[in-house]
């Protein structure tokens, strides 16, 4: 299990980095055809309000004791099937992708995102068994688990956060 988390990150931060690297070097595009997931907001900014919506990224911090409860979110790209394979082959990337999913992440704006206090937390169970995640304590959601997860989805009503799910990946 060890081997394979390993050979999952060292292919993994290489493609990030070129992704990375090929988004500095040219114009921004705007959403592909596929059925990728995307929300963008329309103006950056450190502590903009997102719009109501679902949203895939990386969850920097959180600190869920403070008053207002809060994660710092750095939102990415969720693609698959032909938008992802698109993707790949414009940041330089095997096409086809492996297991039909890519992750653009070439804007690293965090924004501070405000938690509900009755959101919830659906992550992935003890040895991130496959496939969805479960309702779980918000005090589950540790810096390590930060650090290993592969992403999530964030949903936000009326500028607050009220689910967090972990993304599971093969």
């Amino acid at each position: 299990m060890n081997r394979f988390v390993l050979l999952i990150a060292a292919i993994t931060l290489p493609i990030v980095a070129l992704a990375a690297f090929f988004a500095m070097q040219g114009p921004e595009t705007g959403a592909t055809s596929g059925s990728q997931v995307v929300s963008t907001p329309p103006q950056p900014g450190p502590n903009l309000r997102f719009p109501n919506g679902r949203f895939f990224g990386y969850i920097r911090s959180v600190d869920l004791h403070g008053l207002p409860r809060s994660i710092v979110f750095d939102e990415a790209q969720f693609l698959d099937g032909e938008a992802a394979n698109e993707a790949s082959a414009a940041h330089g990337d095997e096409v086809p992708v492996a297991n039909d999913v890519y992750v653009v992440n070439d804007d690293h704006t965090v924004r501070t995102l405000t938690v509900a206090n009755d959101a919830r937390f659906l992550l992935l169970g003890p040895g991130y068994a496959c496939c969805e995640g479960h309702p779980t304590d918000p005090d589950q959601l540790t810096d390590k688990r930060l650090a290993r997860a592969w992403g999530y989805w964030v949903t936000l009503r009326d500028g607050k956060v009220v689910e967090i799910e972990e993304q599971w990946h093969p």
